[in-house]
């Protein structure tokens, strides 16, 4: 596989399902060899198979971008893995039930910021 993306090391969060795993693919098209990370251990799988059956690397690195060492785990294996880090599309994230604020579990809120907000920053 060669395209725009040739000889680069790229990483999707979220890439176990929908957005990220089309991107994942979609890069890996592009010649990009894509580090693949999702909480969903089997999503992740599944999407670091479909890039390898078409002739792409891929690896699956499950883990929760709101966490800090997992974080740090994801990009040091990458690395590892593929020599260097190009590029990252940082796609993971959660939806809150859709239920008015005032009735929204703390709980709920602190996890969508983790996730959405804390993720990107990791």
């Amino acid at each position: 596989m060669a395209g725009i993306l040739d000889g680069r090391v790229a990483l999707v969060t979220g890439g176990g399902s929908g957005i990220g795993r089309a991107t994942a693919v979609a890069m890996a098209r592009e010649g990009a060899r894509v580090a693949v990370s999702d909480l969903s251990k089997d999503g992740v799988e599944a999407t670091v198979a479909l890039i390898n059956a078409a002739g792409g690397q891929s690896i699956a690195i499950a883990g929760d971008v709101s966490d800090e060492a997992a974080v740090r785990n994801l990009i040091a294996t990458a690395v590892q893995t593929y020599g260097g880090l190009h590029c990252a599309f940082n796609n993971a994230g959660v939806l809150p039930p859709t239920v008015p604020l005032v009735d929204m579990d703390a709980s709920v809120f602190d996890r969508t910021l983790a996730v959405d907000l804390k993720g990107i920053f990791l």
